[in-house]
């Protein structure tokens, strides 16, 4: 298990210096503005990865076949994202980018104002977010404009998109983890990971200029370490639990809806612990965790609250002349049934919830000049995939899941904990991964969503 965490570990970093390495040669030479070739260059290092696979599989038949799909499937996942970075310019396919100016106020204008060295004297456009994901492309920039003599923010501003590749790299290896800590079959696994790997909106991430990629990797990585915690409650697991949590929260205060799985697993630990008269060791890390993940994950929103009164809870509202406003539709128009059947979303026209996350998990918010037939279909699938994984958890737990009503009133609390941590079991450990990916998209991108949802 060490050996291979290990090998992981390499992978992983590897792969982040392999895209740095291809974002300066791409990005210092005339291949900078040769979108086709970069395309043939990403192909080809596909049908190398491909056929170095097959190649594998049948002169060493002795190797675990299920091993080498899963790195292949990593692999393609890599090269798509790296590629996609590439060829992608940082203000095309942009959530709130704004203009690469320090008079903006959307990501751009963000960046720029940490690359001077002092944060964003309001909380208008998207300053209101934590700075994280700012901060790391503002270093990105000057390490560029260092090694490129690069000096227009128009350049620099591209060396931010390897920040969201490199978390969307990561996210796969991740992926990988938590598919291995809940013990998945290799089929299971293969597909979970897949869906991580392929979902398109996953990949379009790792070139968008904005906090997402961040905040959606800390999101399995919480996972992870909340079942690694929960099995021996070390204080390894703990420690970077805490970090994922303060740092998820320092990108994107919506990785804050996190602590809801956690902190049920964490009280679960408590109770039995009080059981067991042994419950001081776990409140001091209780302690330690708040300390770390609260000091990183506030610290922000309190300076923002002193300063603007800002609430934690704080999303830049849609007032009633916003095109985004919706509140106008009915309820059931909004939270219904799915009416609008169009391939892609248009944000200013869409308004029922379940249509525009069905199409902007895989898509986002834009049109791609390929048909209807290709679109179609994924979504088509998106949606199987969507249903089955539900099914999948509601007949787990009605065939093995938690005592009913009577059985829980005469077990008192102790039945009811049990069943409680039951249930929270199965749900984790099927039928979970598929909806997860798509669930992240929504709390990682969906800010805005819900504000255009919501009547005010």
């Amino acid at each position: 298990m060490k050996k291979q965490t290990n090998i992981e570990r390499m992978a992983a970093a590897g792969s982040c210096l392999l895209m740095l390495l291809a974002f300066y040669v791409v990005s210092t030479t005339v291949l900078a503005t040769h979108t086709l070739t970069i395309q043939l260059l990403m192909q080809v290092g596909i049908l190398t990865v491909a056929g170095a696979a097959v190649w594998l599989m049948l002169a060493h038949p002795g190797l675990d076949r299920s091993e080498i799909l899963l790195w292949l499937i990593l692999a393609l996942g890599i090269l798509t994202r790296i590629g996609y970075m590439l060829y992608t310019p940082a203000y095309v396919r942009g959530h709130d980018f704004g203009e690469i100016s320090v008079d903006s106020c959307g990501h751009a204008a963000y960046i720029l104002h940490l690359l001077q060295g002092e944060l964003p004297s309001s909380n208008i456009g998207q300053f209101y977010h934590p700075p994280l994901f700012h901060a790391f492309s503002a270093i990105a920039m000057a390490c560029y404009r260092a090694l490129s003599g690069f000096a227009t923010p128009e350049h620099l501003m591209e060396a931010a998109k390897t920040v969201s590749c490199a978390a969307s790299i990561v996210t796969l290896f991740y992926a990988r983890k938590l598919c291995r800590q809940l013990r998945l079959g290799d089929g299971a696994t293969r597909m979970a990971v897949s869906l991580a790997a392929f979902l398109p909106n996953h990949y379009l991430l790792a070139g968008r200029v904005n906090n997402d990629a961040l905040a959606v990797m800390f999101m399995p990585a919480i996972l992870y370490y909340t079942l690694r915690w929960y099995e021996r409650q070390d204080w390894g697991p703990l420690v970077k639990l805490a970090l994922c949590f303060g740092l998820g929260m320092m990108t994107k205060i919506s990785v804050g809806v996190f602590p809801l799985v956690t902190g049920c697993m964490m009280l679960l630990v408590l109770y039995q612990r009080l059981r067991e008269r042994n419950g001081l060791a776990i409140i001091r890390q209780f302690a330690v965790f708040g300390l770390i993940a609260f000091t990183l994950g506030l610290w922000y929103p309190v300076r923002n609250f002193i300063r603007f009164q800002q609430p934690f809870n704080y999303v830049v509202r849609i007032l009633e002349a916003s095109d985004l406003y919706c509140g106008d539709h009915s309820l059931w128009e909004r939270f219904g049934l799915i009416k609008n059947f169009e391939i892609y979303d248009h944000p200013f026209e869409d308004y029922n919830v379940w249509s525009y996350l069905l199409k902007r998990s895989l898509f986002g918010e834009f049109t791609f000049s390929m048909g209807k037939v290709s679109p179609g279909l994924l979504i088509l699938i998106n949606l199987l995939l969507i249903l089955l994984s539900f099914a999948a958890m509601a007949l787990v737990l009605v065939q093995h899941g938690p005592m009913d009503g009577p059985d829980l009133l005469l077990a008192g609390t102790d039945g009811f904990l049990h069943s409680f941590q039951r249930s929270l079991s199965l749900w984790l450990h099927h039928g979970f991964l598929s909806s997860t990916w798509f669930l992240t998209d929504v709390v990682g991108q969906g800010d805005d969503l819900l504000c255009a949802a919501l009547k005010y």
